[in-house]
C-alpha cells in the first residue's frame, strides 16, 4: 500500500512538472517564425527544470516534517468544494486547481504571466515519531516551519544560481521564484494559507523575502540580494508585528 500511495505521489509530481513545462515554455518566442522543432526542445528542457526544483521542493518538506513526526504527502492542488453554502461539496470528483488556474492564466495571458502553485501538501501526524515530543500533535510553530521550509529552500537555490549567465538555460531563476511564490499564496490547501493561519508574522517575513530577492537578483549579486532581502523581511515583519500589536492593545 505504501509503494502504491508513493507511486502515485511521484506521478502527480511529474504530471505538475509537465504543466508547468507548457506554463514557462508558452512564453518562448524563437523569433519571428515559429520553429517547432526549437520549441519542443524547449519545453523538455522546462519540463526536466521543473521537475528538479519540485523534486527539490518536496524532498526537503518531507525529511523536515519527518523529523517533526510527520508525514507530507504531495499531489495536484485540488478541492471539493465549489462555494461557501455548507453544500456546496463535489463527492465523487475534485476540481483540480493545479491544472486549471497554471494552464488557464498561461493561454489567457500568452505566456506572460504565471502561476506555478500547482502541488500541495497533506499532513499526517505519524504518532510514534512524536514519542518524547511535548506534544502529540505538531504545534502551530512546527505546522508553520513545514509549511515553508520547501518555499524558502527554493528561493535560496534560486539566489544563488542567479549567477549563472547561460543563454541556453531558460527560466533557471525565474522557475523556483515562481513555484516559491504561488505556493505561498494564501489559497485553501496551499502552504501559504498554512503559514497565514498558523504564523502570521513568519508568513509576512516569508513572502517579503521571496518578492524581494526575485527582484534584488536582477540587479545585485547573490550575496547582496540575499543581505538586503533578509534586511527587508526582517523590517516587514516587524512592521507587520507592531501594527498587529497596536490593533490588539486597542481593542
Amino acid at each position: 500500500m505504501e509503494k502504491k500511495n508513493s507511486w502515485k505521489e511521484t506521478k502527480e509530481i511529474i504530471l505538475a512538472s509537465i504543466i508547468l513545462g507548457f506554463v514557462f515554455g508558452a512564453a518562448y518566442n524563437t523569433g519571428e517564425f515559429f520553429n517547432k522543432i526549437i520549441w519542443i526542445k524547449n519545453y523538455l528542457q522546462q519540463v526536466f527544470i521543473s521537475l528538479f526544483f519540485l523534486f527539490v521542493f518536496v524532498k526537503t518538506t518531507k525529511s523536515y516534517a519527518l523529523k517533526k513526526g510527520v508525514k507530507t504527502t504531495f499531489s495536484i492542488w485540488n478541492s471539493k468544494r465549489f462555494g461557501f453554502p455548507k453544500g456546496a461539496i463535489l463527492h465523487k470528483t475534485s476540481i483540480q486547481w493545479g491544472i486549471i488556474l497554471p494552464l488557464f492564466i498561461a493561454l489567457f495571458s500568452k505566456g506572460k504571466l504565471f502561476f506555478s502553485g500547482i502541488i500541495s501538501p497533506e499532513l499526517e501526524t505519524l504518532s510514534k515519531k512524536r514519542i518524547g515530543k511535548k506534544y502529540a500533535e505538531p504545534t502551530e510553530k512546527e505546522t508553520a516551519n513545514i509549511a515553508i521550509i520547501g518555499p524558502i529552500t527554493l528561493t535560496l537555490l534560486a539566489i544563488l544560481l542567479s549567477s549563472i549567465k547561460n543563454p541556453d538555460l531558460n527560466n533557471l531563476t525565474l522557475i523556483p521564484f515562481s513555484i516559491a511564490f504561488c505556493t505561498m499564496l494564501p489559497f485553501p490547501k496551499l502552504n501559504g494559507l498554512m503559514t497565514y493561519i498558523y504564523g502570521p508574522i513568519k508568513y509576512v517575513f516569508v513572502i517579503t523575502f521571496i518578492i524581494g530577492t526575485y527582484y534584488l537578483t536582477k540587479i545585485l549579486t547573490p550575496l547582496q540580494s540575499l543581505i538586503l532581502g533578509l534586511v527587508s523581511a526582517v523590517f516587514f515583519m516587524g512592521l507587520n508585528y507592531i501594527v498587529s500589536f497596536g490593533k490588539k492593545k486597542a481593542e
